[in-house]
Order: structure tokens, then C-alpha cells, then sequence
């Protein structure tokens, strides 16, 4: 029985690199959520498989600046040409979409984490990497 225990423990505790992967990822989420300003440019993509077999590529570039504790904006530009914006300012919420000049405004006081989570939440609006605005990532990587 001994033996299985030490096995067991062994499995348990991860390897170096694994450990060094942990603290650079925590120092990160720690770096970010401290931050009062930062802002960074996103590309992402994903392909829709048709019922043909064939792939249709989508993506889009978002430029995201964030200034702490209650100020967020969010451009965004999609592959086919449609562009929107995103705008906290501490007291109203604004969704732009440029294309069909269609807007919202949302009267939402509080801060940056709060209107990011009802974004998400309530009015179910993507965000991709939102956890990483967050001031609390530190405890959701937990």
C-alpha cells in the first residue's frame, strides 16, 4: 500500500516546466488586472463547415482599450466588411453597428467588470477574451 501512496503523490505534484508555465501565468493575470490602461488588438477566425463538405472562413479584428475602472472601448471590424463599436463609459453602455447604422444605448452605471459581465450575462453580446478585461482574472483562472 505504501508504495501506491507515493505513486499517487508523485502524480499529484506537476512537473517543473508545468510550474514555471503556472507562476508566468499568474504574474501575467496579476499585471493585467492591476493595469489602469492598456489596450490590445485581437484577430480571430473559425471556419463553418457547409453540408457541401466545403469550409467558409470567418474573422474578425477587434482593437480593445481599457481604462480602469469604468471606461471600455471596442472596435471591431469583420471579414466581410461590417464594422461595430462597443463604448463603457461608466454611466451608458453603447452598441454601434456602422453597416446597418443601427444603435443602443443602455444607461448602466458601475464599473468595468460589472458592465462586462452583464454584457456577457444578460444581454448575451461576445466578447471574446473578456475574462481577460476583468480586474478579478487572477481568482477566474482559479
Amino acid at each position: 500500500m505504501v508504495p501506491l501512496l507515493v505513486a499517487q503523490e508523485q502524480q499529484s505534484t506537476p512537473p517543473a516546466s508545468e510550474q514555471s508555465a503556472l507562476a508566468i501565468l499568474k504574474n501575467m493575470s496579476e499585471y493585467l488586472a492591476k493595469a489602469e490602461r492598456f489596450s490590445v488588438s485581437i484577430r480571430d477566425g473559425y471556419d463553418a463547415v457547409q453540408q457541401s463538405g466545403q469550409k467558409v472562413e470567418f474573422g474578425e479584428v477587434r482593437k480593445v482599450t481599457v481604462s480602469r475602472p469604468d471606461r471600455l472601448r471596442i472596435e471591431v471590424e469583420r471579414s466581410d466588411g461590417e464594422k461595430g463599436l462597443v463604448i463603457f463609459n461608466g454611466k451608458d453602455l453603447t452598441v454601434y453597428t456602422a453597416d446597418k447604422n443601427v444603435y443602443a444605448t443602455l444607461s448602466r452605471q458601475g464599473t468595468l467588470d460589472q458592465a462586462i459581465k452583464y454584457a456577457l450575462d444578460d444581454l448575451k453580446i461576445r466578447v471574446p477574451l473578456a475574462m481577460m478585461l476583468l480586474a478579478t482574472l487572477p481568482s477566474e483562472l482559479l
